[in-house]
């Protein structure tokens, strides 16, 4: 079945251009550092990393996000004479990111070792950056490592050997089966489910993790009309990270707005629906539309954003959502049954984001739809000036 887009001609046009570009590989590489170091996070310096014997970083261990490097590796200031030493071999995954949707794709991209017999009883070593969440130490113990080989690092330390898996995920590059195996086994490891085989993932209950409470208006009103067309609503952040792979157990058809909560959608079985209502008007959730990919769902993309400030898919400002056009066009292609009064137009609603737009900081709305563009920007302009094509590569990656 053919994905279906419900989304304006320019965001249509972005979405091919990248899809055309995100490839499906096959990974299987693991460097060895024999006697490697795991350096713990330097907050001055942003530095964290793998380095060898000799205090090389290990370039493979870099910590990225579109290409962009999120943590330095320089050794700084470290007496490695002094670093604790430990006789043991461990798996690098990464390190504790503060946001749940990217510990999934953006360190246990690293985590398919584990569901390779060779590698099943190794330790694994995270490095401890800003967040912890006990949800990441459930998903690594439902992967089948023991609690007591799940290593948080919090202090530069030595080991017999350091494993560096080759990544399995690159955010609008690549994914591997490799990635989806590493889900396959969490959810093998999961025994609750659930009989639903329509589940809305809502986010009308979510708090931003800055405490500033839901940024998202609007959404009520289409979760009510999923909810009565046979879709069973339910509340991630209310329950267990076990609870919510249960419910994915029976899903086929799996419906919300972008975000974390979609990719549950690694926990299905291949080949169901996800639906995803896309919340801005500036940038798109591409993550989901690889998972979709390889997972082989049908996908249906809805543009449902009536900002009046345009802002980026992460934009920690307030966004609205409602049934524009194009929501509209999807329900009456899908067959929905729904009313006029269900549809309408919700003038507290939008008086409502109008006043948190009021109460936000004007910057933060103009960091929100600028900042990507200016910096893709200042790099092209920067590599002009440079006669060396590598070099403009590796500038370009900087920036």
């Amino acid at each position: 079945m053919k994905d279906k887009f419900f989304l304006s001609p320019k965001r249509l046009k972005q979405i091919k251009k990248i899809q055309n570009r995100c490839k499906i590989i096959s990974v299987d590489h693991i460097e060895n550092v024999q006697n490697g170091y795991i350096k713990s996070f330097d907050k001055k310096i942003s530095s964290l990393g793998v380095f060898d014997n000799n205090l090389n970083a290990i370039k493979s261990a870099e910590i990225r996000w579109d290409n962009f490097l999120l943590f330095k590796q320089k050794w700084g200031n470290v007496d490695g004479s002094k670093v604790t030493y430990v006789d043991k071999d461990v798996i690098y995954l990464g390190q504790t990111p503060g946001h749940f949707g990217h510990f999934l794709i953006n360190t246990l991209d690293r985590a398919w070792p584990l569901t390779i017999d060779e590698f099943k009883d190794k330790a694994v070593v995270i490095i401890k950056t800003y967040y912890n969440n006990e949800s990441y130490y459930s998903l690594l113990e439902y992967l089948g490592v023991r609690k007591e080989n799940i290593i948080i690092l919090d202090k530069t330390t030595q080991f017999k050997s350091v494993l560096v898996p080759q990544r399995s995920f690159k955010h609008k590059e690549i994914i591997s089966q490799q990635f989806v195996d590493t889900f396959k086994k969490i959810a093998s490891n999961i025994t609750k489910s659930y009989p639903y085989n329509k589940i809305y993932v809502s986010r009308t209950n979510f708090v931003n993790k800055n405490n500033s409470g839901n940024m998202l208006f609007g959404e009520k009103q289409i979760e009510n009309i999923f909810k009565q067309n046979g879709y069973h609503v339910i509340y991630p952040e209310t329950l267990t990270i076990a609870e919510q792979i249960g419910y994915m157990k029976n899903c086929r058809h799996l419906a919300g707005v972008a975000g974390t909560a979609l990719h549950l959608a690694l926990f299905m079985q291949d080949g169901g629906e996800v639906v995803q209502i896309n919340r801005s008007k500036c940038s798109f959730a591409y993550a989901q539309m690889q998972i979709n990919n390889i997972k082989q769902h049908h996908s249906v993309y809805i543009d449902a954003s009536i900002e009046k400030y345009k802002t980026n898919h992460s934009a920690l400002v307030p966004q609205i959502i409602g049934c524009n056009k194009y929501v509209q066009d999807f329900l009456k292609s899908s067959k929905f049954v729904f009313s006029q009064s269900d549809i309408a137009e919700q003038p507290n609603v939008y008086s409502d984001y109008l006043q948190a737009c009021k109460n936000t900081p004007r910057l933060k709305f103009v960091r929100s739809r600028f900042l990507h563009q200016l910096i893709a920007v200042m790099a092209r302009i920067i590599c002009v000036f440079i006669p060396s094509r590598q070099l403009r590569h590796t500038i370009r990656a900087k920036i």
